[in-house]
C-alpha cells in the first residue's frame, strides 16, 4: 500500500498532539486547516452531486420502468384482444362442428330407429308364428291327453263292472253255501233230535222225562226257525194279509226273528256301487240353474293340486273362480265327490244320468 505526501500531512495534522503544537510552529506555506476544510467542502459537494446524480438516475430508471410497464400493459391488452378474437373464432368453429355432428348423430339415430323398428317387426312376426305353432302343439297334446283319459275312464268303468259282477257272483255262491250248510245242520240236528228223543223215550217214561223232552224239542224248533229266517232272502218271505208266515210260532219268537232278519239284511245287503253314488251326491244336489258363478277368477301361477306352473293353454277355471291345470281337474272329476271344488268344496257341475264311479274312485 502506497501512502502519498498529502495523506501523510493530513494524518499528522489531525493528530491531537500536532494540533496542540501547531500554534507554536512557524508558517511554512498553506494552512492545513484550510486545506482540510476545502477538502471537506469538496467532498460534500461531490457527495451532493453524487446524490443528485443518483436521484436523477433513479427518476430516469422509474420513468423507464413506468414506460416499460405501460408498454407491457399495452402489449398484454393487445395479446388479450387477439386471444379473445381467436377464442371467439374457435368457439364459432366449435359450434359449427357441434351442429354438424348433432345433425349427423340425429340422422344416425333415425336410421338406427328405423332399423330397430324393422327388426322388432320381424321378431314379432317370428314370435307370433312360434306362439301359434306352440299353441297348436299344446292343443294337439291336450286332445291326445283327453282321449287317453277317456279311454282310461272307459277301461276303469269296464273293469269296475266286471269286478262288481264277480263280487255279486261270489255273494250268491256264499249265500248258496250258507243255505246248504244251514240245511245240512238242520238235518243233522233233526236226526240227532230224533235219536235223542228215541233214547229218552226208551230210557225215561216218567213225567219229568217227558217235560225235559218237550223242552228240548221246543229249543230245537226255536233254533231251526231262527236259522231258517236268517238264511232265507227277503224275497222268499210270503205276506199273508197283514201278517208274515211264521209257521205257527209264538208271537215273541216272531218279533225276535224279525229283528234278527232286519239286522242281517242291514249288514250283508249293501250295494257298494249305490253307496259310492250316494256318497258322491252328498252336498252336491244343486241343479244347473242353481249353480253359482264367480265374477272374477283368482290369479294364481301354480296349480293348487300338483303345484306345477300353469300355462296359457293347460288351465281350467271353475265356477267358483279357482284355477287348476287340466290334467288335475279331469282326474278329480272322475273321483267320488269330483263335482265339488278341491279348495272351497263348492259345487261347480252336475253329473250326467247313469254316471257310475270307477272301481278306485274313493281312493
Amino acid at each position: 500500500m502506497y501512502v502519498t505526501l498529502n495523506d501523510l500531512i493530513m494524518t499528522t495534522l489531525q493528530e491531537p498532539e500536532y494540533v496542540t503544537m501547531t500554534s507554536f510552529l512557524p508558517y511554512y506555506g498553506e494552512n492545513p486547516k484550510e486545506v482540510a476544510k476545502q477538502a471537506k467542502l469538496q467532498a460534500r459537494d461531490q457527495a451532493k452531486q453524487a446524490k443528485l446524480q443518483a436521484r436523477d438516475q433513479a427518476k430516469q430508471a422509474k420513468l423507464q420502468e413506468r414506460e416499460q410497464a405501460k408498454q407491457a400493459k399495452l402489449q398484454e391488452r393487445e395479446q388479450a384482444k387477439q386471444a379473445n378474437l381467436q377464442a371467439r373464432v374457435q368457439a364459432k368453429q366449435a359450434n359449427l362442428q357441434a351442429r354438424v355432428q348433432a345433425k349427423q348423430a340425429k340422422l344416425q339415430e333415425r336410421e338406427q330407429a328405423k332399423q330397430a323398428k324393422v327388426q322388432e317387426r320381424d321378431q314379432a312376426r317370428v314370435q307370433a308364428k312360434q306362439a301359434k305353432v306352440q299353441e297348436r302343439e299344446a292343443l294337439r297334446i291336450r286332445k291326445e291327453r283327453v282321449k287317453e283319459i277317456k279311454k282310461q275312464h272307459q277301461n276303469q268303468v269296464k273293469k269296475t263292472v266286471v269286478l262288481f259282477r264277480l263280487h255279486r257272483l261270489r255273494e250268491r255262491e256264499i249265500a248258496h253255501a250258507r243255505r246248504v250248510a244251514a240245511q245240512h245242520e238242520r238235518e243233522t240236528e233233526e236226526r240227532r233230535a230224533r235219536e235223542a228223543a228215541a233214547a229218552l223215550v226208551a230210557r225215561e217214561n216218567t213225567s219229568r222225562a217227558r217235560i225235559e223232552r218237550e223242552e228240548r224239542h221246543m229249543r230245537r224248533l226255536r233254533g231251526m226257525v231262527l236259522d231258517a229266517d236268517l238264511t232265507d232272502s227277503p224275497r222268499t218271505v210270503i205276506v199273508l194279509g197283514d201278517r208274515e208266515r211264521t209257521g205257527g210260532l209264538p208271537e215273541r219268537l216272531v218279533g225276535r226273528n224279525r229283528d234278527r232278519r232286519r239286522e242281517y239284511q242291514h249288514r250283508g245287503a249293501v250295494n257298494p256301487m249305490q253307496e259310492l253314488i250316494n256318497q258322491d251326491q252328498t252336498e252336491c244336489n244343486k241343479t244347473r240353474e242353481e249353480l253359482t258363478l264367480a265374477e272374477n277368477a283368482f290369479e294364481v301361477r301354480d296349480c293348487p293340486v300338483c303345484f306345477d306352473e300353469l300355462g296359457n293353454t293347460n288351465q281350467m277355471t271353475l265356477r267358483c273362480g279357482h284355477k287348476f291345470c287340466g290334467d288335475c281337474i279331469m282326474e278329480h272329476m272322475q273321483r267320488v265327490g269330483g263335482m265339488k271344488c278341491p279348495i272351497c268344496r263348492e259345487q261347480y257341475g252336475v253329473r250326467v244320468n247313469g254316471w257310475a264311479p270307477p272301481f278306485n274312485a274313493n281312493r
